[in-house]
């Protein structure tokens, strides 16, 4: 269930105008908004249950986690799967395609969390 805008407003439209237009937005909305980025680099190697990617996220809530999923695979970035009546999720092509990005992102982090600490 992702998270609806107000279709009118400008500041939506103009969002979407700068989408239709330029891929890095693009990339950036389908991975923009508290947690993503974590569910995905928590199932980067091995699928997990949804039980082990909260455990992976102690700080975000059980719902929370429950909206990025849901919002993850909306955009095809993972998927799940079922065997024996055990649901796991795992990164899609797509979604590994992301990592790359997101190692950058977490380097780049350290980096400025070094040079704000000092």
């Amino acid at each position: 269930m992702a998270y609806t805008h107000k279709i009118s407003s400008t500041n939506y439209q103009n969002k979407t105008r700068i989408k239709e237009i330029c891929p890095i937005l693009l990339s950036y909305n389908f991975i923009e908004g508290r947690w993503k980025t974590h569910v995905m680099w928590s199932i980067r190697t091995t699928p997990l249950r949804f039980g082990e990617i909260r455990k992976a996220i102690p700080l975000a809530t059980e719902r929370m986690i429950a909206r990025r999923v849901a919002e993850l695979l909306e955009h095809g970035l993972i998927e799940a799967l079922e065997e024996e009546g055990i649901k796991t999720y795992r990164l899609t092509e797509e979604g590994k395609m992301l990592l790359p990005v997101l190692r950058i992102m977490g380097k780049t982090g350290e980096l400025l969390k070094r040079k704000l600490t000092h």
